[in-house]
């Protein structure tokens, strides 16, 4: 029996010990680089604030370069970037590190709760100071084109202001089943569309997600997030199609809105959407697809391609909001299946729309947790 202790305590002391060196190793092995406000130049190395460089797109140039395999913090000092993301070029660095691109001040409380913050956290501006478009016309802060692997970005604590959509993820047919773990947490999304970032063709959503799993958008707050003319009901906080499943939208404030709030379509299945306050749009969450080829769904199809409903979406205890000077009723849709193609088949289960809380509130109160009334079993 001493004997049997005796090898188990030598057993978990030496999982103890690599448990250790493994964190050790990750701690050497991490990278902190700073964009810095002013006085930062790209031909900097980053790796100091006093070396700081002045782009995200070079900060992703040096993980090119380093590759670093523990985890990177991709610091920002507060204050104002006009076309200083990615300036047109993909986001491709996935070699398995998580990298967080966040406010080098860390005490921004958390959610995002306003429209309108104080100057700890960065903004990225899609416009020269000038209020002309960035010149390399994207229109997109961020894009991701087609990871086969895990992508790992968190990005927090910022604002992005006047581009045609903030981030861009497609990925591959496939390889949808792998566990992308993108995070987007306490941001602020103001002014994103192509009302703002003309010229660009139209905007289609802050977000816009194609072929993902497992992204997480939590406690962010969307304002003004509008497309002009004819392109007004197409742009939306989130855009989930083409097998965009296991997404996670959860405590974020959506308002200001021409589309809808979040559009799902064409086997984006298993998300989950709670815990949000929707205002000031035509409706909250959506799952909308195209019809047949003999028949396609005019809002936002393009004739001759046919999608097909989602499944096991949840909609669980979000507010929404009606507004008395506009008397708009923000509502929560579910597709109907039995109106689906006849080449689709619903494989899964049906969407789930459960709690939601129906409420009234002044204009000019958009905080969250405001507003009085009683919930409802939808």
């Amino acid at each position: 029996m001493r004997f049997l202790l005796l090898s188990i305590l030598v057993i978990l002391g030496a999982t103890a010990t690599t448990v250790t060196t493994v964190e050790s190793a990750e701690a050497q092995n991490a990278l902190d680089l700073y964009i810095v406000h002013r006085g930062g130049t790209d031909a900097n190395g980053g790796t100091t604030f006093a070396d700081g460089i002045r782009t995200l797109r070079r900060a992703e140039q040096i993980l090119h370069q380093t590759n670093p395999r523990g985890p990177v913090n991709i610091w920002v000092q507060g204050g104002t970037y006009h076309c200083r993301g990615m300036n047109g070029e993909p986001w491709d660095f996935f070699n398995g590190s998580r990298v967080t691109i966040t406010s080098l001040d860390q005490t921004i409380p958390s959610p995002a709760s306003t429209s309108r913050d104080d100057e700890r956290r960065p903004v990225f501006v899609g416009q020269l100071a000038d209020g002309t478009p960035c010149p390399d016309r994207s229109g997109t802060f961020l894009r991701m084109e087609h990871p086969k692997v895990a992508t790992n970005l968190t990005v927090s604590n910022l604002r992005f202001e006047y581009y045609k959509a903030a981030f861009q993820i497609s990925g591959v047919n496939g390889y949808t089943r792998v566990q992308q773990g993108n995070v987007f947490a306490n941001n602020v999304f103001w002014r994103i569309g192509d009302l703002y970032f003309p010229d660009a063709g139209a905007g289609k959503g802050v977000f816009q997600l194609d072929h993902t799993n497992g992204t997480m958008i939590r406690d962010n707050f969307f304002w003004h997030i509008r497309n002009a003319g004819r392109d007004a009901a197409l742009v939306h906080a989130a855009y989930l199609t083409r097998r965009a499943s296991w997404t996670t939208f959860d405590n974020n404030v959506v308002g200001g809105l021409s589309g809808i709030a979040v559009k799902i379509s064409h086997f984006s299945n298993y998300n989950r959407f709670s815990n949000n306050d929707f205002m000031y749009a035509p409706a909250a969450i959506i799952d909308r697809f195209c019809g047949s080829r003999e028949n396609p769904d005019e809002d936002g199809c393009n004739g001759g391609i046919t999608q097909c409903p989602s499944w096991g979406n949840v909609v669980e205890a979000n507010n929404t909001f009606t507004h008395l000077e506009f008397d708009w009723d923000v509502g929560v849709y579910s597709f109907d299946p039995e109106s689906q193609p006849s080449e689709c088949t619903l494989a899964g289960p049906r969407n789930d729309v459960r709690m939601q809380c129906l409420r009234r509130m002044g204009a000019d109160t958009i905080l969250r947790g405001t507003g009085v009334g009683s919930c409802r079993d939808l």
